[in-house]
């Protein structure tokens, strides 16, 4: 490329830090979090000329559906270089997982009331610049949409921001009143559009509110017949020969009047055209940005969270009335090219972002940068046979090469082994997720660009990294000597052996929860059966059958299933609704089989989404007391608010996924103590129990 790459945009303060580390390092990790908002937030989205109000993760899934078509684009409010609100296209909206976040309330002059949830790095508008939420303070402002009135009634509501509008600024009510002048006399619907049901059963373009009057004036104009014969047709389900407005063309309204369909005022366009018709304006009448008090803050629970990639330049939108910004590490990764005068820059990353980076690439350095990046997934990485030629490497979401073992963390070594590049940055916001061995591959990728001496000790395997952090253990499964490392040994060097290559802006981590109790029971099913497990156990602590361990841990969450179903029923006469996890499905199945069909169901790996969806519903709705699920299955992705007690039959290995199955009921909208039921049935269930609560504090420990 003979142009050398540019950031369009100026980075933030912290921005600008990662850069420079990221460049003075030469090889680096970058783990900032992306700053994230509740699903829940409601934000007012504009399509084609059409404002409607839904939460943030409806708009992730309208935006991913097929229902919306990609031509027109979506719109949302952002204030511009001007200081106003203008209507900004929405580039992307992400889905990014399960965070810690911070509820910042605030209050107007008027008494108005605003509540946003985010993650603390998310940048708030405030009137002296963009502050992070977990720097905000309790007394300063945030900047709100303040409120919108109808130009004619003064009322507070949504108006017209059509651009050719007669009635701009004014709310649809004020409209309809004033134009209220239908030919057939039909009432508008909620887009203020006239509809026809009688006579239109068989139209093919029929829904349950009928066909649009302006379709059938249109329509029945260029098959040459009088609108009443031409439904008398439809209703005889006469059509042959008759002509339909085909799907990829549109009836428009000259005048912007939608109850006006005389012909002379409908035309025939395609979809695009008709679209850029209703381009909304650059500004919205009757709305302008308003200071509100900050009231508090406060944490709100880890719930699902997403964000909205906004078009260059006004990188912000409005949800639940309040200005939020949205910026990511990848800005600082291409800051990173961009300040190394890169000419050739290979971006690594899991397969569903691989979208993602190319539009912020455009996004940050322009549509002519395209040419000298590379964007490939983990899996195709190999397709590629090498890193040779490329100045800089990203590694988006790096923890995807910690397992040594992986074929791909196994690919992308050999590579960057063989090739090393100039550059080379690795992007994680949860590098460490289950155990500190994971933390080796990422800093040995850093060690292969010369300039991190303090791990050469550590480079030619992991065995000396892992005996100096962990602890090791050793047995015997079927003759073979097996060696596990576990826990964590030596944190204050290994948190300096990560420092001089790792830097990560994340305050989260200092978070509490309130509002939470656990319970651990400790039960005896039977004397045969505290023998079994007793025998197990000493096997087990023996070092005679260690291969046992993990099929046993199934054999016990089996024999819990009736201590746990009678334990259930007891809560049940206390609370209306109960959740039973378990880390394996045959447990799952005679949990379920034990209540009366309509009492409880069930949820596992194999459930369709259809009927998982539809299992919630009823369950959140309170017409079913018990929901039983897998931990693998519904561990994310669902808000369980509506009850408060969860009792796990057995525990998972891994602490990532209990906290995040225990974030189903603690959470944002939960407004009772949230308590927790452990069911211990022997020895090893406390092992596994233990090993999930000291896996949870190494992590703390390293503090990262």
């Amino acid at each position: 490329m003979s142009d050398p790459l540019q950031l369009r945009l100026t980075p933030y303060d912290y921005q600008v830090k990662g850069i420079e580390f990221a460049l003075a390092k030469r090889y680096s990790i970058i783990g900032d979090q992306m700053g994230c908002i509740s699903g829940d937030a409601v934000v007012i989205v504009n399509r084609a000329g059409c404002a409607r109000r839904m939460s943030l993760r409806d708009l992730y899934r309208k935006f991913h559906s097929d229902s919306w078509r990609k031509d027109i684009p979506t719109r949302m409010s952002s204030i511009n270089e001007r200081g106003i609100l203008s209507l900004n296209v929405v580039r992307d909206v992400l889905a990014k997982g399960t965070k810690p976040v911070l509820r910042v309330s605030a209050e107007r002059e008027d008494g108005t009331q605003y509540s946003v949830v985010c993650t603390p790095d998310h940048e708030i508008s405030t009137p002296a610049g963009w502050v992070r939420a977990d720097q905000l303070e309790v007394g300063g402002e945030v900047l709100t949409n303040g409120i919108k009135y109808c130009g004619i009634c003064k009322t507070e509501t949504t108006h017209s921001t059509y651009k050719y509008s007669k009635f701009f600024g004014e709310c649809r009510p004020c409209i309809y009143r004033k134009r209220s002048d239908s030919r057939r006399g039909g009432r508008p619907d909620g887009d203020g559009y006239v509809r026809v049901g009688r006579g239109t059963t068989f139209h093919p373009r029929r829904t349950t509110g009928g066909v649009y009057e302006h379709i059938l004036v249109y329509e029945a104009y260029q098959n040459e017949l009088p609108l009443a014969d031409y439904l008398e047709r439809l209703s005889r389900n006469d059509l042959q020969g008759l002509w339909f407005v085909p799907k990829t063309h549109a009836i428009h309204h000259k005048n912007g009047n939608k109850v006006d369909n005389r012909l002379e005022n409908l035309e025939m366009l395609t979809h695009s055209d008709h679209q850029r018709e209703h381009a909304p304006i650059d500004h919205i009448k009757g709305m302008k940005v308003a200071p509100a008090r900050v009231t508090s803050i406060a944490p709100d629970g880890d719930i699902d969270v997403y964000d909205i990639v906004m078009s260059d330049p006004h990188r912000n939108f409005i949800a639940d009335g309040v200005v939020v910004h949205n910026c990511g590490k990848s800005l600082q990764a291409l800051g990173l090219a961009a300040a190394a005068r890169a000419e050739n820059v290979l971006v690594v990353c899991p397969a569903f972002l691989v979208f993602n980076w190319r539009a912020e690439i455009e996004k940050f350095l322009g549509k002519e940068a395209q040419d000298a990046f590379t964007v490939v997934s983990y899996d195709n990485l190999r397709k590629i046979g090498t890193m040779k030629g490329y100045d800089v490497v990203i590694a988006d979401e790096a923890h995807y090469v910690k397992n040594l073992e992986a074929q791909r963390t196994l690919a992308f070594h050999t590579m960057i082994a063989r090739d090393p590049p100039e550059f080379f940055v690795g992007l994680s916001g949860t590098p460490i997720k289950n155990a500190v061995p994971e933390w080796y591959s990422l800093l040995k990728l850093c060690w292969y660009g010369g300039g991190y001496p303090e791990f050469q000790m550590y480079s030619g395997g992991p065995y000396g990294f892992l005996t100096k952090f962990t602890h090791r253990r050793q047995f015997d499964v079927n003759g073979r000597t097996i060696t596990k490392y576990e826990g964590l040994r030596n944190p204050e060097q290994l948190r300096a052996l990560i420092k001089p290559v790792y830097i990560r802006r994340k305050t989260a981590d200092v978070l509490t929860l309130p509002e939470r109790v656990t319970r651990e029971v400790l039960i005896s099913e039977s004397a045969d059966f505290d023998a079994q497990m007793e025998a197990v156990w000493e096997d087990y602590a023996g070092g005679k059958n260690k291969n046992l361990f993990a099929s046993t841990k199934a054999v016990s969450a089996l024999a819990k299933v009736k201590f746990t179903v009678e334990f259930v029923r007891e809560l049940l006469s206390e609370v209306d609704r109960v959740i039973v996890f378990t880390d394996h499905r045959q447990a799952a199945e005679e949990i379920r089989a034990s209540w009366q069909v309509g009492e409880a169901a069930m949820i596992r790996g194999d459930t369709p989404m259809v009927e998982r969806a539809a299992i919630v519903e009823r369950f959140e709705a309170g017409r079913i007391k018990v929901l039983v699920a897998t931990i693998g299955a519904m561990s994310v992705g669902v808000n369980l608010t509506s009850a408060n007690v969860m009792v796990f039959n057995d525990f998972p290995w891994v602490p990532a996924d209990m906290a995040q199955a225990e974030g189903r009921i603690h959470r944002i909208g939960q407004r009772r103590v949230c308590q927790y039921v452990y069911i211990l049935a022997s020895r090893q269930d406390q092992v596994i129990y233990r090993t999930l609560e000291a896996k949870k504090k190494l992590i703390e420990k390293v503090g990262v």
